[in-house]
């Protein structure tokens, strides 16, 4: 059976098929099932993988056959231009529908799927949630154990919402992807102890260059990692670019090199053509880009005689933390800004105090743990892991408590204009040599300042219900009654209770009058200027001019691009 898109939406069906994966706990356990039947849908145009919640507790492995009675939805487009569009990650990820359970879900009687590569996948997914939930709970469920189990299987469900907020807001949330620092430092620890483990036995150093067989152990290990995390795309992606790099090693040629970063472009591309206008791939291979530009000018840079020794180390380990952490924020802020309208305030300096810890004590744990694990030897290692990770999230709500006191970092989006013209000084900085570097900084200048240019609105309706109005530099849903799924850029911001009326002193803006049909604006000196009409179907945005009147703006086109022909209308 092929894959079919869910075209509308289904009630009350009874969905049969394989448990291929379990994430989430308690109220949010999410199964994503290979379907056999939907009841009362014909087989061509039955969902192949759906993804189902539900409110309890998982009792079933990943691999089993089950029967789950529930609704099924298409997956939910983007509300708003240039918000995550989910039904766009589903389509590429042949994520056909996606729904809730009414009660819990039941075995079924068919046996194991027949299929090789999916019945290994699903096994590989069950012994994977089994780790997750002994590394969660080997260690008294606490707050580092949830965040051990999700960097060494990928599995996030042990996580509380309320910490991943935290490593969001401070900056930290690259830490819950395992993506090119996981993979880098995993591959660098299992390198340099696989090293100097061959480089002691004597006949297999005099014979073979040991710095390769630890670059193909690497490679092996890595390999592990890869199956054992999930393979998520921005594991594949990271997976990719280090085993491109470790392979030029072994063929003598240089790592640190943009024939290195190109190939494994490339390899990325061929695999999942998609990926390019991911913000994982753009900020990825734009981080890792500008490191390699500064690295390789660094290392054509003399030693001072102060580079020997422990001091020379500590001071060369101290360089290198500032320089990543600054160059790969500056390379990535355009794409953030651009994709998710945020930056994290205080971002540089956790990144500053908590990397070493996870380079110096974290990592190291977790591959003592990955080795020792599975021998059943690894409970100092986990415990110690999970003592050092706690330490992380304390730092991470440290850091991310204040962030609202911190000037407007609640930015306005950015336009498509500044973007291209950071991306083009980007590659002026990376691929020219310093002559280059004045248009670069030039080129940097005018983003900024197109960006600054840009109109933000005061005022959006969603089509949907929701209705936001900015005041100052944050933002406010006015409830309206809608039970609708919110833009996700709103997803996290307080609502107010407007029945009575609201005063936006800001915009000069007064709701007078909120109800489930309608809501009444006008400005401060009572004059109306404008009635929404919550049924209709259509995004209202408002501008407000010189004068700070209001000026409504409809658009009923939800795909407002600049590759469209409306694309006059998307201010």
């Amino acid at each position: 059976m092929g894959s079919a898109p869910l075209k509308a939406p289904v009630d009350r069906v009874m969905v049969e098929g394989w448990l291929e994966e379990v994430s989430g706990t308690g109220e949010r356990t999410r199964y994503l099932i290979d379907v056999q039947a939907v009841s009362g849908l014909p087989t061509e145009v039955t969902p192949k993988n759906v993804r189902m919640t539900l409110r309890s507790a998982s009792e079933l492995e990943a691999g089993r056959f089950i029967r789950c009675y529930g609704s099924l939805r298409p997956p939910p487009a983007a509300m708003l231009p240039g918000d995550y569009n989910f039904a766009r990650q589903a389509y590429f990820e042949k994520l056909d529908a996606v729904g809730f359970v009414f009660g819990s879900c039941r075995p079924g009687r068919l046996s194991a799927k027949q299929d090789v590569v999916g019945a290994f996948i699903a096994s590989v997914n069950a012994k994977r949630r089994a780790l997750a939930q002994n590394i969660f709970t080997s260690q008294g469920e606490t707050r580092g154990s949830g965040l051990a189990a999700a960097l060494l299987t990928g599995d996030r469900s042990f996580l509380t919402p309320q910490d991943q907020d935290n490593l969001q807001g401070s900056g930290l949330a690259h830490l819950l992807a395992i993506s090119g620092l996981h993979m880098g430092l995993a591959a660098g620890v299992f390198y340099i102890a696989l090293f100097r483990l061959f480089a002691l036995i004597e006949p297999l150093a005099i014979r073979f260059p040991v710095q390769k067989l630890a670059q193909a152990g690497a490679l092996i290990a890595i390999t592990g990692y890869l199956v054992f995390s999930g393979a998520s795309i921005s594991t594949q992606r990271a997976y990719v670019m280090l085993s491109v790099a470790l392979c030029f090693g072994l063929f003598d040629r240089p790592v640190v090199s943009f024939q290195a970063l190109t190939f494994a472009m490339f390899v990325v591309l061929l695999l999942s053509p998609w990926a390019v206008v991911t913000p994982g791939y753009q900020m990825s291979f734009a981080a890792t880009a500008a490191l390699i530009a500064v690295y390789r000018a660094k290392v054509r840079q003399p030693q001072d005689m102060f580079s020997g020794g422990m001091i020379g180390r500590a001071r060369r380990f101290l360089s290198a933390l500032v320089i990543t952490s600054w160059v790969a924020g500056l390379a990535t802020l355009p794409f953030a800004l651009y994709h998710f309208d945020r930056a994290a305030p205080l971002g540089f300096l956790a990144n500053l105090v908590v990397m070493p810890i996870v380079s110096l004590v974290c990592v190291p744990l977790a591959a003592l743990t990955a080795v020792t694990l599975p021998l059943g030897l690894g409970a100092f290692s986990l415990g110690a892991l999970s003592e050092a990770l706690g330490w992380i999230l304390d730092l991470a709500q440290f850091f991310s408590r204040d962030a609202s006191d911190w000037s407007p970092f609640s930015f306005q989006s950015l336009p498509m204009l500044s973007l291209l013209m950071s991306i083009g000084a980007l590659c002026l900085w990376v691929i020219h040599t310093k002559p280059m570097r004045l248009p670069a900084y030039g080129l940097a200048g005018l983003a900024v300042l197109a960006w600054g240019l840009v109109r933000e609105p005061v005022l959006i309706f969603d089509g949907a219900g929701h209705v936001f109005i900015r005041n100052n530099i944050n933002w406010t849903e006015v409830q309206t009654g809608s039970r609708g799924l919110k833009p996700l850029r709103f997803s996290d911001i307080e609502s107010k209770d407007c029945a009575s009326g609201c005063t936006f002193a800001d915009q000069r803006l007064v709701v007078t009058e909120s109800t489930d049909d309608s809501i009444k604006i006008t400005d401060l000196a009572g004059r109306a200027l404008s009635t929404l009409g919550l049924s209709d179907h259509e995004r209202v945005y408002g501008y407000a001019n010189l004068k700070s009147e209001l000026k409504i703006v409809r658009r009923p086109d939800k795909t407002c691009r600049p590759w469209s022909r409306t694309w006059p209308l998307c201010v």
